[in-house]
């Protein structure tokens, strides 16, 4: 995808950043990148990756449901240009976790004990899931607070998916 200026900076508008990028750099391994920084909102684009990140929160004041949770993240990507609409929430790929006492973040075993839930989207053509060379690689993350605040979101955006016919699937051994 071939990031423009004017859409780079709709792109930091839908997450309510007015000011002009910091730092644009031409010549990354990812084509060029913005780099934002307004207040306590963090916002990096390139060619086909897109970090957002909410370094300060107000404090945990209610505990949503997981499910609203989830509509909430949903809605959330909706809401930002260039990333397709059409992203599958994996379930199996949820995280729980809690801030550590060194700030970091640290798993836990369920939602009853979380701080932070961290969603995994895909993409999927003719049913498949969209994959990269490492398993661990998701489409789209986003984490969100139990009372609804979105915190981060990391996302890969490619300018169009579209299915050109049958491919055959190979095997581990060709």
């Amino acid at each position: 995808y071939n990031l423009s200026d004017q859409e780079a900076r709709a792109l930091a508008a839908s997450f309510g950043i007015n000011t002009p990028p910091y730092l644009v750099e031409d010549n990354t391994l990812d084509g060029k990148q913005y780099n934002w920084a307004q207040e306590e909102l963090g916002l990096t684009a390139s060619q086909t990756i897109l970090r957002y990140e909410k370094t300060k929160t107000q404090e945990d004041l209610t505990s949503l449901p997981e499910e609203e949770l989830q509509d909430r993240a949903q809605s959330f990507i909706q809401n930002i240009p260039l990333l397709n609409k059409d992203l599958i929430i994996n379930p199996s790929k949820t995280k729980y976790l809690r801030l550590s006492t060194r700030g970091s973040l640290a798993s836990t075993d369920s939602f009853a004990n979380a701080q932070i839930i961290e969603f995994s989207f895909e993409k999927k053509l003719a049913d498949l899931p969209l994959v990269t060379n490492s398993t661990d690689t998701q489409y789209t993350t986003i984490r969100i607070k139990k009372d609804g605040q979105i915190t981060y979101l990391g996302a890969r955006f490619f300018a169009g998916f579209q299915e050109t016919g049958p491919y055959k699937l190979k095997t581990t051994k060709e």
